[in-house]
């Protein structure tokens, strides 16, 4: 019997699809892996789980689930665990959506870090029956349930070990989710800007932000007037999506003066820095549904410049024309970002 589930968070069908695809997933790898053709084996999928989640929670520390909460949370859970609501348009669970409401979504992010992702999960049961044997040779109860499955089917050991981990892989998946972003640091500066980020797996985002301004800062001797593109590829290392690492290069039109003697612009408006670096951040959850983020980045970068500098002053001569490497810090964000789900399971 091939068995898959899904952690009850979110749309009903959405976890039904997840749940089959475990389970069918897993029975692509056994029947490779074994050699054995498994169409006749049942498939079940128990879709979420909700008995499971229950043992789950009074087994869990305290540090993970306060004890105080922990007999409220029972009680709903096994008081019509059937019924359903709607949210935003789908259908869900309404003893979720109850515990996503309590505590200001405190007891909810508990439950999403210590308890919903052991039920993502998919496994394969093998009932094996043995012929009967002569009266004097008949192996125990016992002996029969030590025989190794490996024996049984002809497959080498490792095949087990293998058959855990493709499991726990197939567990961890969940939806691709689509970012829109906007940097709070840069618009206190008067720089409009936006971003798009777009989760290619787990481990793997591609971010594009694009900045710009065109006014001086309320007199025509101090201005930071930019057009700005940094395509970023990330890596996030840690398993709750917090920490990232980013790659990134750079595209950079600027006209700067600072109420000095000079202005610096890019060669004839049209000759942008170029370059690319690196980039450290950490996104936090604002939301019991993790939709609203607060994101904070800091990078550095090197860049090749071909700049002119002019008189600080309407029409102002050009003074000189410089080539130079600029490399040090080019990005600060605090950024907030909405969530929205798109294009299936995340590998």
């Amino acid at each position: 019997m091939l068995y898959g589930a899904a952690s009850p968070e979110g749309p009903i069908r959405t976890n039904q699809r997840l749940a089959q695809q475990r389970a069918e997933t897993l029975r692509q790898f056994v029947a490779q892996t074994l050699g054995h053709d498994l169409t006749a084996v049942t498939t079940e999928t128990s879709h979420m789980p909700l008995s499971e989640m229950g043992r789950l929670i009074q087994q869990a520390p305290a540090q993970a689930i306060d004890p105080a909460r922990r007999d409220t949370l029972l009680h709903i859970l096994s008081t019509d665990p059937q019924a359903t609501t709607h949210r935003h348009g789908s259908a869900a669970l309404a003893s979720i959506e109850t515990i996503r409401a309590m505590h200001r979504g405190e007891t909810y992010q508990q439950l999403l870090h210590h308890v919903l992702p052991q039920l993502r999960e998919a496994y394969v049961l093998f009932v094996v029956s043995l012929p009967a044997l002569p009266a004097p040779q008949r192996p125990s109860l016992q002996e029969r349930f030590l025989l190794p499955l490996p024996t049984l089917v002809g497959a080498p050991a490792s095949a087990l070990t293998s058959v855990n981990a493709m499991a726990q892989r197939a567990a961890h998946s969940s939806r691709r989710r689509l970012f829109l972003k906007s940097n709070v640091a840069e618009l206190g500066l008067l720089i409009a800007n936006a971003a798009v980020e777009v989760e290619l797996s787990r481990r793997w985002s591609v971010t594009l932000p694009v900045s710009y301004s065109a006014w001086n800062y309320f007199a025509t001797d101090t201005k930071f007037r930019t057009m700005a593109f940094r395509p970023e590829v990330r890596y996030w290392w840690d398993s709750q999506q917090r920490w990232f690492a980013g790659l990134h290069a750079g595209v950079v039109y600027y006209n700067v003066a600072t109420a000095g003697r000079l202005r610096t612009q890019d060669h004839r408006g049209h000759s942008p820095a170029l370059g690319g670096g690196l980039s450290l951040g950490y996104r936090l959850p604002l939301d019991a549904r993790q939709r609203w983020h607060l994101e904070l980045t800091a990078g550095a970068g090197i860049y090749r410049l071909h700049t002119d500098r002019f008189l600080n002053q309407p029409n102002g001569a050009l003074v000189e024309t410089l080539r130079h490497t600029y490399a040090g810090l080019d990005n600060l964000g605090i950024t907030f970002s909405y969530a929205f789900d798109w294009g299936g399971s995340r590998p």
